[in-house]
């Protein structure tokens, strides 16, 4: 716990504003943010991007933000839905990384926004998504 910050656990990551005891189970529910797995974590200006498994990121009133699913922004004062994003992900994301201004989503996530050529990969050039340049499918070892 402590000041502004993103606090890890081996189990749990929670990106978020204020404290949180991670052994308070009742502070955990009532503070603003992602609360589940979150696997990649991207920093372009003052945004926090936070992507994962996690269905879910609430508000400080405990609602949960329509479109957040699996792929949230952190403006240094609020959670918010990922701009340009009109329909939930369908799946997790797992990687995300920032080149100038573009951000870059990779994840088991097939029509971002409704697009057939955003599966798996795809791009935010800070006002609209697209495709990611190269086609990417990922290998699933059983």
């Amino acid at each position: 716990s402590g000041a502004d910050g993103v606090v890890v656990g081996s189990a749990l990551v929670s990106v978020l504003k204020g404290s949180l005891d991670l052994n308070d189970k009742a502070t955990e529910k009532t503070v603003s943010g992602v609360v589940d797995l979150v696997a990649a974590l991207a920093v372009s200006g003052s945004n926090v991007y936070a992507g994962g498994s996690f269905t879910s990121v609430v508000d400080t009133s405990n609602v949960a933000i329509p479109n957040a699913a699996y792929l949230a922004k952190w403006n240094g004062s609020v959670w918010s839905a990922m701009d340009g994003i009109t329909s939930p992900l369908g799946s997790y994301v797992s990687a995300l990384a920032v080149s100038g201004s573009d951000l870059y989503v990779g994840g088991q996530f097939f029509n971002l926004n409704g697009m057939a050529t955003a599966d798996y990969l795809a791009k935010w050039n800070g006002s609209t998504w697209s495709s990611a340049p190269v086609k990417w499918k990922p290998v699933t070892f059983a």
